[in-house]
């Protein structure tokens, strides 16, 4: 959704919740235990959009921890504040185009939420809305606004584009949408020009929608905990100005296969799939660890390991598997944290994938750095990596725990 259609949708929701504002002119604080102020769902809260501070407090029963329905929740200037959390399920969008919003300790469920700190400058400043636990459901767009939240839950067929979020916990796809009639209906993405998240979900079911993630900048490259599990496109480092964000997966569903179920039966294809394209790869910050199975809804995570389970993959871009010739950059694709031997875990039917067609017999390449190589679900062999085309392979041997070599994979 573009900038422009931002704005008219602020216009709007300004427009549509003056009909429904509970409070008389120019007054500031919304009480969210007092029944005779929230008494439908029409009630919207919205800022005097003058500047001035707005409060939502529990002044009459402190204790008050029922849910309240809005129509809308909106600010356009100054700063809206909860003192005392709250639990509101908002009927229509999340709105915010100026000043700041702090939701701390509230949970919230919303179809739409709009963010756009508007401004008309070169060089635009960023505010903060800040939420407890936040879901959405239908769709969201944010642009100059650092969205952070304890936990925040985005629907299964949800297309959203985030500029920043900081979240203790993301998760995509985890939960379906009662907005759409239809479950199996087209696919659900997430995109994020900046994400620091410590733990990050991406995930959904075969015979529900799929799931799609993009992370332009994940917290500068490294990675807490990252979980790839059933049915989930996810990419990491792809830059949005090379190739619009749709036209890539594609492109990248036509080369590499569909996520599919079967793998065997369709002859192509993957359950789950995490391509990295950053060219100067990414780093396992210590404790943390990534997964990429596709045969569990939302797979586990283990410190300092990464994981693929079976008829799943990790597709390195052609700048990055470039860096990782160890005749050239001898760049590690995926590296741990310093001073830590981490570990991979794989299956029979794991991949590692170069996306590049100009491999030479006789190349090694740097995926892991140092690490320990463990076969898993009674897989004796090594991890195999192939290029594009398949056409040439090199085969990560498994170096058990105790060794921590740099194993470097060779094309054969």
């Amino acid at each position: 959704m573009s900038i422009l259609k931002h704005a008219v949708v602020v216009a709007a929701v300004a427009s549509a919740a003056s009909a429904a504002f509970v409070s008389a002119a120019n007054a500031k604080t919304y009480d969210l235990s007092n029944d005779s102020t929230f008494n439908s769902a029409s009630v919207s809260i919205i800022d005097d959009n003058d500047g001035t501070d707005t409060t939502i407090t529990k002044t009459l029963n402190p204790n008050y921890d029922g849910t309240r329905d809005i129509y809308s929740l909106v600010v356009q200037s100054g700063n809206m504040k909860f003192t005392n959390g709250g639990k509101l399920n908002v009927i229509q969008q999340v709105v915010l185009s100026g000043g700041s919003l702090d939701a701390s300790n509230t949970d919230i469920v919303m179809p739409l939420l709009f963010m756009n700190n508007i401004q008309n400058s070169a060089t635009p400043t960023y505010t903060t809305a800040t939420f407890g636990n936040l879901r959405i459901t239908a769709g969201a767009a944010t642009q100059n606004v650092i969205l952070k939240a304890d936990n925040l839950y985005i629907d299964r067929q949800v297309v959203t584009s985030f500029d920043t979020v900081e979240t203790k916990n993301l998760y995509v796809g985890l939960n379906g949408s009662d907005n759409f009639g239809d479950p199996t209906f087209s696919y659900g993405s997430a995109n994020f020009k900046n994400l620091k998240a410590e733990n990050a979900v991406f995930t959904s079911q075969f015979g529900l929608a799929e799931v799609r993630g993009v992370i332009t900048n994940y917290d500068g490259d490294l990675v807490k905990n990252l979980s790839v599990g059933q049915y989930s496109y996810v990419f990491l480092g792809l830059d949005p100005n090379i190739l619009s964000e749709g036209n890539y997966i594609t492109e990248a569903y036509y080369r590499f296969g569909w996520l599919t179920d079967d793998p065997v039966r369709d002859g192509m294809g993957y359950k789950s799939v995490l391509y990295i394209y950053d060219p100067s790869g990414i780093k396992v910050q210590n404790g943390g660890g990534i997964t990429v199975d596709g045969n569990v809804v939302a797979p586990n995570v283990e410190a300092n390991t990464v994981t693929i389970g079976d008829y799943s993959a990790i597709i390195l871009s052609k700048e990055l598997s470039d860096n990782a010739l160890v005749s050239g950059n001898n760049q590690p694709a995926i590296s741990f944290a310093d001073g830590v031997t981490g570990t991979v875990k794989y299956s029979a039917n794991s991949r590692i994938i170069l996306d590049s067609t100009s491999i030479r017999a006789g190349s090694s390449y740097n995926i892991f750095g140092k690490h320990y190589a463990v076969p898993i679900n009674g897989y004796r062999g090594a991890l195999i990596v192939e290029s594009l085309n398949g056409n040439f392979k090199a085969y990560l041997p498994p170096s058990g725990y105790g060794t921590g070599d740099n194993n470097y994979n060779t094309i054969e």
